[in-house]
C-alpha cells in the first residue's frame, strides 16, 4: 500500500499535466484554424526564404547565378508545383512593388554623372546602337513567330503590335546588379570596365523611360483612340508624364539625401549602418506608395531618385559610404524575396510550352546585341579589342527586366500567363548565359585584377 500511496500523487500530477497539454494543444489548433489563408501563405513564404537563399548558394557553386536558384525555389513552391505558396494573395503585390522599388533605387545609385559626362559620346552611340538593333530584331522575330503562338490566336492587329513592342522593349534591358556583381568578383578596373558599366546603367535608364511611354501608347492603340485623336494628342501627356516622374523622383532623392545626412552624425558602426538601412528601405516604400497613388511607373521613379541621391551636389562623403553600405546589406535579401516571388508566380505548364519560342527570341536578341555592339563601338571610336568583346557584356538580364515583365502582367492582364512565361523564360536564359560571357570578356580585356577571377 505504501508504494500505491506514493504512486497516486504522481499519477494525479501526470494526469493534470496531460489535461493541461490537451487544453493547450486545442487552443493552438483553434488559433491556427482562425488564421486566414493569406496569413498562412505569408508565414510559409517567410519560412521558405532561408531555403531559397541556400538553393541560390548551391547554384553559385555550380557556376550559375544565385538568382536562378531563387527562381527555381519559387517555381517549385508555387501553386503549379507543391502549392506551398498560394496564387495572388493580397500581400504579394505589395511586397513585390516594394522589392522592385529597391531594385530601381540600386540601379539609379550606380549612375555616376562624371563618368557619363566624360564618355557621353561613346555611351550614347553604344546605347542607341544596341537598343535599336535589339528592339528591331526582337520585334521582327516576335511578329514572324506570332502565328505559331497559342496566346496570340484571334488577337487584333493592334494588340499583337502592343505585345511585340513591349516584348522588344523589355529585351533591350540589361542588369546593372549582375554587372556590378561580376565586376566585383573579378576585381575589374579600367577603361573598358568603366565604359561597360556606364553603358549598362544608361541603357536601363533609357529602357525604363521607354517602357513607361510604350505602355501608354499600347493602351491608346488597343482602345483605338490613336487614329481618332492623332499622335499629337498623346505626345503632350507623355511629355507631362515624363516630367512628373523626374520631378517626383528628384524630390524623393533630395529627401533621402537629407535623411541619410542625419544618420551620418550617429556613432560610426552599427548605429549609423542601421539608420542608413532604415532610410533606404523607407525611400523604397515611399516611392512605391507614390507610384501607386499617382498611377506612375515605380521603376522610373525609383531610378530617378537613386540617380539624384548618388549625384547630389555637396553631399558628405560619409553619407555616400552609408548609402552604399545600406544597399550592399539590403540588396541580397531583396533579391531573395523578389525572385522567389517571381518564381512562385510562374505557370509551370506554360514554361514548358514556351521554351522553343523563348529560344527563338533569345537567338534574335543575341544576334541583335552582336550587330548593335559592333556597329556602336565602330562609330563611337572604341579600340578594336573593346569592340570585339563589347557584345559579351550586354547579354545578362535580371531584376529590371523581370520587374518590367511583372508590370506588363499588371497593366495588361488580358495578355495571359503564357505571354508572361515566355518573357520570363527568355530572361532566365539570358541570366544563365550572360554572366559567364561577361566574366570571360573582362578577363580577356586584361582588367581583371582579382586572383580568383584569373583562375
Amino acid at each position: 500500500q505504501a508504494p500505491r500511496a506514493q504512486l497516486s500523487p504522481l499519477a494525479m500530477k501526470l494526469s493534470l499535466e496531460a489535461s493541461q497539454f490537451k487544453l493547450s494543444f486545442e487552443d493552438v489548433s483553434a488559433g491556427l484554424m482562425s488564421v486566414s489563408p493569406a496569413q498562412l501563405s505569408f508565414l510559409a513564404f517567410v519560412l521558405l526564404l532561408p531555403v531559397s537563399h541556400q538553393v541560390g548558394r548551391f547554384f553559385q557553386r555550380l557556376q550559375l547565378p544565385s538568382i536562378t536558384g531563387y527562381l527555381c525555389t519559387g517555381l517549385v513552391a508555387g501553386p503549379c508545383a507543391l502549392a506551398i505558396l498560394k496564387a495572388r494573395t493580397p500581400w504579394q503585390p505589395m511586397l513585390q512593388h516594394l522589392t522592385l522599388a529597391f531594385i530601381g533605387i540600386t540601379a539609379g545609385a550606380e549612375v555616376k554623372a562624371e563618368e557619363l559626362i566624360r564618355d557621353w559620346r561613346k555611351v550614347g552611340v553604344l546605347v542607341l546602337g544596341v537598343s535599336f538593333f535589339t528592339w528591331a530584331f526582337v520585334y521582327a522575330g516576335f511578329m514572324a513567330a506570332s502565328p505559331y503562338f497559342a496566346f496570340t490566336q484571334g488577337l487584333s492587329h493592334a494588340r499583337l503590335v502592343a505585345m511585340a513592342s513591349l516584348t522588344a522593349t523589355i529585351m533591350v534591358a540589361r542588369s546593372p546588379a549582375s554587372c556590378i556583381a561580376v565586376m566585383r568578383e573579378v576585381g575589374a578596373h579600367g577603361p573598358f570596365s568603366s565604359l561597360v558599366l556606364a553603358v549598362v546603367v544608361a541603357k536601363d535608364m533609357f529602357v525604363v523611360a521607354a517602357f513607361a511611354i510604350n505602355v501608354e501608347l499600347c493602351i491608346a492603340m488597343q482602345s483605338n483612340e490613336m487614329p481618332a485623336a492623332g499622335p499629337m494628342r498623346f505626345l503632350q501627356p507623355l511629355g507631362a508624364l515624363l516630367i512628373s516622374h523626374i520631378v517626383i523622383g528628384v524630390i524623393g532623392g533630395a529627401l533621402f539625401v537629407s535623411a541619410i545626412r542625419t544618420t551620418s552624425y550617429l556613432p560610426a558602426g552599427f548605429a549609423a549602418s542601421c539608420g542608413a538601412i532604415i532610410m533606404t528601405v523607407s525611400l523604397a516604400a515611399f516611392m512605391s506608395c507614390a507610384a501607386d497613388r499617382l498611377q506612375l511607373e515605380c521603376l522610373l521613379l525609383c531610378l530617378v531618385a537613386g540617380v539624384t541621391a548618388a549625384n547630389w551636389p555637396r553631399k558628405l562623403e560619409k553619407s555616400t559610404d552609408l548609402m552604399t553600405t545600406a544597399i550592399d546589406h539590403v540588396m541580397p535579401f531583396n533579391n531573395v524575396v523578389f525572385f522567389t516571388l517571381v518564381g512562385a508566380s510562374l505557370p509551370l505548364s506554360a514554361l514548358e510550352h514556351q521554351l522553343k519560342f523563348a529560344l527563338l527570341l533569345f537567338a534574335c536578341r543575341t544576334c541583335a546585341i552582336f550587330c548593335g555592339s559592333r556597329a556602336g563601338a565602330h562609330f563611337a571610336g572604341c579600340p578594336r579589342e573593346h569592340a570585339r568583346s563589347m557584345w559579351c557584356t550586354m547579354i545578362t538580364q535580371a531584376g529590371v527586366a523581370l520587374g518590367l515583365t511583372t508590370r506588363v502582367a499588371e497593366h495588361f492582364p488580358e495578355f495571359g500567363d503564357e505571354f508572361t512565361a515566355l518573357l520570363t523564360t527568355v530572361i532566365c536564359l539570358n541570366q544563365a548565359v550572360g554572366p559567364p560571357m561577361f566574366k570571360s570578356a573582362l578577363i580577356k580585356s586584361g582588367e581583371s585584377h582579382a586572383v580568383q577571377g584569373l583562375k
